[in-house]
């Protein structure tokens, strides 16, 4: 049994996290994903980049200000996810990674400019720039702030239609999810799933106003089991995210 992380790549150390990370980094330990989301954390050691096999990083809500130096010498690294922090500039190291980084979320730090050129926007499958104090429009490659918020409202209208033909309505929930799951910013998802959260005593989920109503009840477990890891969801929802659909 790996005694720092769980078969989902959620750090499970039982002690102080950076003497579990520098203990990680002297395994012989493959680890491609570490989930450090939630866990806090005053910096983060340059060990980090010594542990093997490392794909993706999570590193939501740490309440990092700043990251290792050498985060880019971690050669295999293709997601990184930092929502939910202070962070104001990344490491020039990063661009080591430009060549194997697919997907990068930003959501909720500091950022005031873009912390790489816009060229740069076009090497990722999936980016978030997200909630930052940058100006905008940002870049043609990145969501308006604006339009995140008014994607759910965009959804709606697929379903505004009366039918009682359960062909159509199913048609209408596939073109909702896949617009959904097409868009690039997890802002959008944050925004419909803003009040969902789980009761951990029953381990019942409790939906929001949008997701509760009749007509969308279908889209319900079809996102949480679909949507992009990383940034800007509620902890509570991880479980259900990263378990096989019911």
């Amino acid at each position: 049994m790996n005694p720092f992380v769980n078969q989902f790549g959620q750090w499970v150390y039982n002690g102080d996290p950076l003497t579990g990370l520098h203990a990680l980094s002297k395994s012989n330990l493959v680890v491609p994903v570490l989930d450090l989301s939630n866990v806090p954390l005053s910096h983060l050691p340059k060990c980090l980049a010594n542990i093997d096999g490392l794909e993706e990083l999570y590193l939501d809500n740490n309440n990092l200000s700043t990251l290792p130096t050498n985060i880019g010498q971690i050669s295999k690294l293709r997601k990184l996810s930092l929502g939910h922090n202070q962070i104001q500039t990344l490491p020039t190291s990063i661009h080591e990674r430009w060549a194997t980084l697919e997907i990068l979320f930003l959501g909720d730090n500091q950022f005031s400019a873009p912390p790489f050129d816009e060229d740069w926007m076009t090497m990722f499958k999936q980016g978030s720039i997200g909630n930052n104090p940058i100006p905008e429009p940002i870049s043609p490659f990145w969501m308006l702030k604006q339009d995140a918020q008014e994607f759910p409202e965009r959804i709606e209208m697929l379903f505004l239609q009366a039918t009682t033909s359960q062909n159509i309505i199913n048609t209408f929930i596939h073109q909702a999810t896949t617009l959904i799951l097409g868009c690039p910013e997890p802002m959008i998802y944050e925004k419909m799933l803003h009040s969902v959260s789980v009761d951990t005593i029953t381990m019942t989920i409790d939906w929001n106003d949008w997701l509760s109503q009749p007509k969308h009840q279908p889209l319900q477990q079809i996102l949480l089991h679909s949507i992009p890891r990383g940034s800007l969801l509620h902890p509570s929802l991880t479980p259900f995210m990263l378990s096989e659909p019911s």
